[in-house]
């Protein structure tokens, strides 16, 4: 939140800040908020919410500065349903940049975890806040986690992600994630997956699930644009059934992605 006026108060000896009316309190939002299904997705709001706290400090880092106390929830405010965070809250950044970013990231993920993931059961919540915990993440690979992405968006990442043929090196990246017994877990009056499962080999590891959902993707992209000759993707239908189905793996698959050695592997 911008102020708009700063002055020095010498009977309190201390600054005096002046920012615009604010709608409601932060604890009044999250109180607010809607119960989240582990399979479902995250409202609007708080996909906005959790995107601009990341952007504000991308902004501050910028001009030299950094927030404070972003793990409470009096650090924010809520103007017409966009949070905004106090300017109390900024201070001189250090000359380590990112790791001002880390220890803000660190923060803000506690803040989440304790206050908001209680609300909003979201495996990939989860995923998202364990992603924040590494040293070298960044705000812009946050930002394109799966978490924040349109339905159509998520899908991409198993196809963008996938690779066909895998060196020693990457069997060995895929075989460290755990991600096992999935198969038996797609619900059997789930016809469009089970159409898939039925007509591919797929192991029943992560890179089973990671092949039947690239694969998935794939084949009701082509689909939909051969009955709609649209090129937008497949369905958000299909995202959803992935999503429900197999909780949680397009968030270890973007994760993957990110990995220095699979980038290096995959080029």
């Amino acid at each position: 939140m911008k102020p708009i006026f700063l002055t020095y108060n010498k009977k309190i000896q201390k600054i005096v800040v002046g920012f615009t009316r604010y709608n409601k309190k932060f604890d009044s939002w999250i109180n607010s908020q809607q119960i989240v299904q582990p399979d479902g997705y995250l409202p609007s709001e708080g996909v906005s919410m959790i995107s601009d706290v990341l952007r504000a400090m991308s902004e501050v880092s910028k001009n030299s500065c950094k927030f404070v106390g972003l793990e409470n929830m009096s650090s924010y405010v809520m103007l017409d349903n966009r949070i905004r965070i106090l300017p109390f809250n900024i201070r001189r950044g250090s000359a380590d940049k990112d790791a001002d970013i880390a220890d803000q990231l660190l923060a803000f993920s506690d803040l989440l975890l304790k206050k908001l993931y209680p609300k909003w059961k979201d495996v990939d919540l989860m995923e998202f806040i364990s992603l924040m915990h590494e040293p070298d993440t960044t705000i812009d690979q946050l930002l394109e986690h799966p978490l924040l992405l349109l339905p159509q968006k998520r899908e991409l990442v198993y196809r963008k992600s996938w690779i066909r043929d895998l060196s020693n090196d990457q069997e060995d990246l895929i075989v460290s994630i755990a991600y096992n017994g999935w198969k038996s877990k797609i619900p059997v009056d789930e016809d469009v997956l089970q159409f898939m499962l039925k007509t591919g080999y797929y192991d029943d590891d992560f890179n089973g699930a990671f092949k039947f959902s690239h694969d998935t993707s794939s084949h009701y992209m082509a689909r939909a644009r051969q009955l709609n000759k649209a090129t937008y993707g497949a369905p958000h239908l299909v995202d959803s059934k992935l999503k429900k189905a197999l909780p949680g793996l397009v968030s270890k698959v973007y994760a993957l992605s990110l990995n220095d050695a699979w980038q290096v592997m995959s080029n």
